[in-house]
């Protein structure tokens, strides 16, 4: 299954209020990904953090609601899977864009992003986490955006987290470093 993408800044002319401009933004800085297989179906699951604004997204353009996050390790599958498929692709949570390109959340089928290099865990989890804290989904993620920014320990291990796929964890242990 190949997914065609435009160009960087592919979305940079987003109309809509200033957080679906801001979502999409951060969408522009990760790298393409048109190589998909298809295989990894059994990864969307509800057990993944969207914020706020995607939800809202996907809810008022597609009629599906996202929760928040099920608990870790929930295996319930995503309610937008169709067929296999990602109904919402165009408009999938950062998390899932994330899938496939970051560190830890590398494909287990082979697949690879367009730039044939993934992005370190450390940078997408700080990607995630200022996108998080930016569309107002957790008032808490801002004060521990600015702790990990400061804090290389604390990015360290919250990294280690991402790259075990733990990411239910990293709120709790930014909140605990603080």
């Amino acid at each position: 299954m190949s997914r065609k993408k435009k160009a960087s800044n592919r979305h940079s002319n987003v109309p809509g209020n200033p957080v679906r401009r801001l979502m999409h933004s951060v969408y522009d800085q990760i790298p393409p990904f048109t190589t998909c297989k298809g295989l990894c179906v059994d990864q969307c699951t509800q057990a993944v953090m969207t914020s706020k604004g995607e939800r809202d997204t996907i809810l008022k353009r597609h009629g599906i609601e996202l929760l928040p996050a099920a608990p870790e390790g929930s295996e319930k599958p995503c309610p937008a899977l169709v067929d296999g498929q990602c109904s919402v692709y165009a408009d999938r949570p950062l998390i899932c864009r994330l899938y496939g390109v970051a560190e830890g959340l590398l494909c287990p089928h082979g697949c690879v992003p367009d730039t044939e290099k993934g992005i370190p865990a450390e940078n997408a989890l700080m990607v995630l986490a200022e996108f998080m804290a930016a569309t107002g989904d957790d008032p808490k993620m801002v004060d521990a955006v600015q702790a990990a920014r400061k804090n290389p320990e604390l990015r360290r291990r919250v990294a280690e987290l991402f790259k075990r796929g733990q990411t239910g964890m990293m709120t709790r242990v930014l909140d605990e470093m603080k």
